[in-house]
């Protein structure tokens, strides 16, 4: 598993906010072969870990950890004992991804420029090809700064063409997920995560306080070896 960290600078306002860089690897991509504000090495996998505790123990009550969350949506899920071979077989079926080409600034936006044209985000992504594995699992926080993200992943797409000749694809929750059936796409989350070869994080000053981030990193690091 390789997981690489791509810092965002902080927004005007959002300066004390600011995340310390983490880039991670074992083995593999050259991070030092990525160029672009905002990326550098340090750390350890644990460090991030610790810090994601650091935010939520630091919270105190149930009521703090909620403020400023916004509208909270519970997602049905009737059945909790799904056998691992049907989840094998729902991930199966319905994984996917997104080629490079097709990510734009529009996509990384949380808030539709045009609620009323909203694009079919589930028809920007594609069934994987036999055989085909995903290079990059795309974790970031959709409160963060969307032209920052953009402006990081293009960066890094670039690197990626220039060291293999090809762009690279990746999974991403709002493309990759059908959103008229979340249900399934959160079951078979941890086998989306480790169906990708590496986990790509952009991360910006909200990256920390988002449960969904928390969620992803703990899904990651739950099928690691101990001394990754």
């Amino acid at each position: 598993v390789i997981k690489h960290t791509i810092k965002l600078p902080p927004t005007r306002g959002n300066a004390k906010k600011s995340v310390s860089p983490r880039h991670y690897t074992s083995g593999g991509l050259d991070p030092s072969s990525t160029s672009g504000g905002g990326m550098s090495v340090s750390g350890n996998v644990m460090d991030s870990y610790r810090d994601l505790q650091r935010v939520f123990t630091s919270r105190g009550s149930k009521k703090s950890l909620l403020q400023g969350v916004g509208k909270v949506v519970w997602v049905p899920h009737p059945s909790q004992n799904v056998p691992s071979d049907q989840l094998l077989m729902i991930a199966r079926k319905n994984l996917r991804c997104i080629d490079a080409d097709n990510i734009t600034l529009e996509l990384l936006t949380r808030v539709p420029a045009d609620p009323n044209k909203v694009p079919d985000w589930h028809a920007m992504s594609r069934p994987v090809k036999p055989g085909e594995a995903i290079d990059f699992f795309l974790s970031h926080s959709w409160y963060d700064d969307e032209k920052l993200k953009y402006q990081q992943i293009r960066t890094f797409i670039e690197g990626f063409v220039r060291r293999h000749g090809r762009p690279p694809t990746f999974w991403i929750d709002k493309v990759c997920i059908d959103q008229n059936n979340i249900t399934d796409g959160l079951k078979v989350l941890p086998i989306n995560v480790m169906a990708c070869k590496k986990m790509l994080l952009l991360c910006g000053p909200t990256y920390p306080t988002r449960l969904w981030c928390a969620w992803e990193l703990c899904t990651l690091f739950s099928f690691m070896r101990q001394e990754q």
